[in-house]
């Protein structure tokens, strides 16, 4: 039997090319339709924005009123709608989203012109995000990842976005919670990280600097790079003309315009460190983290700021006096003969980075410069009535590292640099330093040419244009200062150690030493409760307890022998006479009446926790205790 075979014709392979190809398009959309659908699903309800809350830095505040310390993981301080400059939105919609109050929260042309230059370069580049988008991608997906999946999240929560919500209210989030470098979060922290202003203050150019943030907020920063900041925000100026925010005028005013930018320093390393720190933990024991960093608290604290810098100011003193008395150390360092300019450029630099809180950026910079910097602003320690005097700006009472030259062995002097600003050390300035137990007698024997020390400014003659200075150490003792109110137990002051930044350890709270003679007052008090009065006698004679206990690995079994400080005895003395001349023997007697048991309780009263040993040798203070 002879198969025939199929005929095709041209209608029947039509037919099956449109089927295949109907299926194939059916197919193709199933699988988009999923893909999209799956990505829909779980998608943040954009309500949410209706009442979103931005995180609030806690902000601790001393009893007088003024701001000690702040706590926040990002500094933000939103600002009302309505308090914004025009000028300052119109930048921020130039730059980032010209059609930001026509379009419907997706930009189309941006999206294509994004793709365009994505091929051209040959890598993802750009997004053509929106306003709308930006606040989508930072609010509700928190995703920075340059992705095709994420970018249709993004694009159908700002168009669900643009329904619920109008547009100022879109852009005030944009405006409140958009980094913009240096630590800021919205404009209300730029403004103040930046220029040292509020909101309302900000200029034109100014707003030209921040509104060139967004993108790359730290490659534009106009503290790290100025001269690429001027440059962005000469885009900006130019977009606000093309946009008819602006005449051109105005934009080569803002241009031309040397912005006066404020350093800002850490506050809760400067105003009171470890008394902030003691807040810090309380708050976050008490209130947990989540709330502290997020919510804005206003911490009103007990701590009096005037008290505050004197216990500071005293505290470093009399360490400096204490560590004198332990002997001179030597220089730092010799550099005699050796980068000698390059020391005192960069001590010229550092002083001025620490003094001066101004800088100013220029209209332009010289391309051709290795670096470019911003200008210190001298306008302030250059003021008739500024404290500061020299090149370097230098204060009286303050101590610098100090270049010492030119020793006049003769006539026991020495030039003493300060950067760029020459000062004189005389005999008075190291006459506290001693050789071998006694007094230097030349200059020669303290210092050498070239060695780098440490050295107070003493006074500044203005009239004949130079500096007196005086030999310093940095103090190897530390110490603490921890002041109260009696009655109340308000903590008023509290210094826990000379450099914060160098130690966190709390000596005045975390740090145990023995109390001593501290300890004899609440002695004498108890005898008073005792029935005791000031004009009892007691007798200063010598006196041996006998050791009467089991030896373990912690005592001697030698007998005790109190003596007094000055080796001296004075027989039957009034209680008052003994307390007044701290007196070892007549304590330890008084003790032995009172019993220790009685002396322990009573310390308890008087709200001393720390351990004691029930031993007669609490009453001389032989125990160890914090000052809290």
């Amino acid at each position: 039997m002879k198969l025939k075979r199929p005929k095709f014709t041209f209608k029947a392979t039509f037919r099956t090319v449109s089927l295949i190809a109907l299926f194939g398009i059916l197919g193709g959309l199933i699988a988009v339709t999923t893909v999209f659908f799956s990505l829909l699903k779980g998608l943040p309800d954009v309500a949410s924005l209706k009442a979103f809350r931005h995180s609030h830095a806690t902000e601790v505040y001393s009893v007088d009123g003024k701001k000690i310390g702040e706590f926040t993981t990002e500094r933000r301080y939103p600002v009302a709608f309505e308090k914004i400059p025009k000028h300052v939105i119109q930048a921020f919609v130039a730059a980032e989203d010209s059609g930001f109050y026509e379009h419907k929260g997706i930009d189309f042309t941006g999206i294509a012109r994004a793709a365009i230059s994505n091929v051209m370069r040959g890598h993802y580049a750009q997004g053509g995000s929106t306003i709308t988008q930006q606040v989508a991608r930072a609010l509700l997906l928190n995703s920075k990842k340059k992705e095709i999946t994420r970018k249709i999240r993004e694009m159908v929560l700002a168009w669900r976005m643009e329904r619920e919500l109008s547009k100022n209210e879109i852009l005030n989030l944009y405006l409140s919670e958009i980094y913009l470098g240096h630590g800021a979060f919205g404009i209300g922290a730029a403004a103040r990280n930046y220029f040292g202003k509020s909101v309302d203050e900000i200029t034109v150019a100014e707003a030209g600097i921040l509104a060139g943030l967004p993108q790359r907020p730290n490659d534009w920063n106009p503290f790290h790079n100025p001269h690429l900041s001027k440059r962005r925000q000469q885009y900006v100026l130019k977009r606000m003309v093309e946009e008819n925010f602006i005449e051109p005028k105005q934009a080569a005013e803002a241009f031309g315009e040397v912005l006066k930018l404020k350093t800002t320093k850490d506050i809760n390393l400067t105003e009171a460190p470890y008394f902030v720190e003691e807040v810090r933990q309380y708050l976050m024991g008490k209130y947990g983290s989540e709330r502290v960093l997020t919510e804005g608290l206003r911490v009103e604290t007990t701590l009096n700021y005037a008290f505050q810098k004197q216990a500071e100011k005293s505290l470093l003193k009399g360490l400096r006096e204490v560590d004198k008395r332990l002997g001179w150390r030597g220089a730092l360092k010799n550099i005699d003969g050796q980068n000698t300019n390059e020391y005192l450029a960069a001590q010229h630099e550092s002083v001025l980075k620490s003094v001066v809180t101004t800088r100013l950026l220029p209209a332009t910079f010289d391309e051709n410069a290795k670096e470019k910097k911003l200008i210190y602003d001298l306008t302030e320690i250059q003021a008739p009535d500024s404290p500061y005097f020299g090149a370097t700006p230098v204060k009286a009472g303050e101590v610098y590292q100090t270049l010492i030259s030119d020793i006049d062995v003769k006539n026991n002097t020495a030039k003493a640099w300060i950067g760029q600003t020459q000062g004189t050390m005389q005999t008075a300035g190291y006459a506290w330093v001693q050789i071998d137990g006694r007094p230097a007698k030349s200059i020669g024997d303290v210092l050498k040419n070239g060695d780098v020390v440490w050295a107070k400014v003493e006074n500044i003659d203005r009239k004949l244009g130079q500096i007196f200075v005086s030999l310093e150490q940095e103090p190897e003792v530390q110490g603490a200062v921890l002041s109260f109110e009696h009655a109340s137990g308000d903590v008023t002051a509290m210094v826990g150690g000379t450099d914060f930044e160098k130690s966190k350890f709390n000596i005045a709270l975390q740090a145990k030493r023995q109390v001593g003679s501290t300890f004899k007052p609440i002695l004498y008090a108890a005898a008073m409760d005792k029935g005791f009065s000031p004009a009892s006698i007691v007798t200063d004679a010598p006196i041996v307890f006998k050791y009467e206990g089991a030896l373990d690995a912690d005592t001697t079994g030698e007998d005790w022998r109190p003596h007094n400080y000055a080796g001296t005895f004075e027989g039957d003395i009034p209680l008052r006479l003994a307390l007044i001349r701290s007196m070892n023997i007549p304590t330890v007697k008084l003790l032995n009446e009172l019993t220790v048991d009685y002396g322990i309780e009573y310390a308890r009263r008087m709200g001393i926790t720390s351990p004691l040993p029930r031993d007669l040798s609490i009453g001389l203070g032989s125990w160890s205790s914090s000052l809290a």
